[in-house]
C-alpha cells in the first residue's frame, strides 16, 4: 500500500514541479524586464549604486553569475528582442541565452538561438569558441579556510611569461625560490606603495605662504576672470597633490555618494575627485569642497546639474 501511494503521488508531485519550472521562467523574465527599466531611468544610481551589477548583487541580493546573465541577456535583448520572446515560450532559458550574447547578431539570430536550443550548455560554449577564438574566461577569489583565499584565472602568454620573469628576478633578489604567491605579494605591494593614494604621505610645504592666494581672494565668479579679480596670480585647475592625498585619506578611497534611502555608495572602483561648488562656478580646492565619487555617480552629479 505504501509503494502504491508514492507511485500515485509521482503525477501530482511531477506537476507541482512543472508549475514551479514555469513560474520561474516567468520571474527570470520579469526580472529582465525590470532591470531594464531600473537602467533605463538610472533608478540604481540615484539609490546609491554604483552599476547596476552592483544593484542587482547587494539590494536584490542574487548571485554574481545570476546577476551578470540577467544583465548580459536584458541589454542584448534590445538589439534581439527574439530572446525574450524564447524565454518567455519557456523553449529559452536565461543562461544559455547569456552564452551567446557576445556572438548573436540581427542578422544571425535564427541560427543562434536555435543553437541554444537545442545545444547541451558544454557544446554551445564549443561553438561559440570557435567564432570568437576563445573559450570563456573563468576567475575568481574565493576564501577557502579563516586565512587563506583561493585566486583562479587564466593567462595570456605574455602575461605567464612576465609574472615567471618576475619570479626567477625575485628569486635570484632573496637568494631563494620564490612561490608565485610570494612574487604575486611582492609586485602587489610594489605598485601600492607607488600608486595608491591611501598610501601616500601628505607632503607639507616648507615654502612660506603667498601674499595672494588664489583659492581665498575670491568668492565666485567665472574662473577666466579670476586673473582680473587677483592680479600676479596664476589660478590652476590641477588639484595639488597634497590636497589630494588628504581627500583620498579622509574618504577611505571609497564613492561618498549618498542615494535617496541613504545608502552611501562606497565604490572604490574609478574613483574621482568631486568638487561640491563647481570649479565653473567659483569652486576652489579647498578640502571641505572635494569628496570623492565613483566615475557613474561623478558623471551623474554634472550630468543633473545642466
Amino acid at each position: 500500500m505504501k509503494n502504491n501511494s508514492n507511485t500515485n503521488a509521482i503525477p501530482d508531485l511531477h506537476t507541482q514541479a512543472l508549475e514551479l519550472a514555469q513560474n520561474y521562467r516567468r520571474c527570470e523574465l520579469a526580472l529582465i524586464e525590470i532591470l531594464e527599466r531600473i537602467e533605463a531611468g538610472k533608478t540604481h544610481l540615484r539609490m546609491g549604486y554604483s552599476s547596476l551589477f552592483v544593484y542587482a548583487t547587494q539590494a536584490l541580493e542574487l548571485s554574481e553569475a545570476v546577476s551578470y546573465a540577467l544583465i548580459q541577456v536584458m541589454r542584448k535583448s534590445r538589439e534581439i528582442p527574439e530572446l525574450k520572446t524564447e524565454i518567455a515560450a519557456g523553449t529559452l532559458t536565461v543562461s544559455k541565452a547569456k552564452r551567446i550574447v557576445s556572438v548573436i547578431t540581427p542578422i544571425n539570430k535564427t541560427e543562434w538561438v536555435n543553437k541554444a536550443k537545442t545545444m547541451s550548455k558544454a557544446v554551445l560554449e564549443k561553438e561559440v569558441a570557435n567564432v570568437t577564438g576563445e573559450m570563456p574566461k573563468t576567475e575568481f577569489l574565493k576564501p577557502i579556510a579563516e586565512d587563506r583565499t583561493r585566486l583562479r584565472m587564466d593567462l595570456s602568454e605574455d602575461a605567464a611569461s612576465e609574472l615567471r620573469r618576475a619570479q626567477v628576478l625575485l628569486s635570484t633578489s632573496k637568494h631563494r625560490n620564490m612561490s608565485l604567491e610570494e612574487t604575486l605579494s611582492e609586485l602587489t605591494k610594489f605598485y601600492l606603495k607607488h600608486k595608491d593614494p591611501l598610501r601616500k604621505n601628505v607632503k607639507k610645504s616648507s615654502s612660506p605662504p603667498k601674499e595672494k592666494d588664489p583659492l581665498k581672494c575670491f568668492s565666485f565668479g567665472d574662473r577666466n576672470k579670476r586673473s582680473e579679480l587677483c592680479p600676479g596670480t596664476i589660478v590652476r585647475r590641477a588639484i595639488p597633490s597634497a590636497i589630494r592625498t588628504q581627500v583620498w585619506k579622509r574618504d577611505g578611497g571609497a564613492c561618498q555618494f549618498r542615494g535617496l534611502m541613504g545608502k552611501k555608495c562606497q565604490e572604490v572602483r574609478g574613483i574621482e575627485i568631486h568638487h561640491a561648488r563647481p570649479w565653473s562656478m567659483g569652486g576652489n580646492h579647498a578640502l571641505e569642497n572635494l569628496t570623492l565619487r565613483c566615475r557613474r555617480h561623478h558623471h551623474e552629479l554634472h550630468h543633473a546639474k545642466k
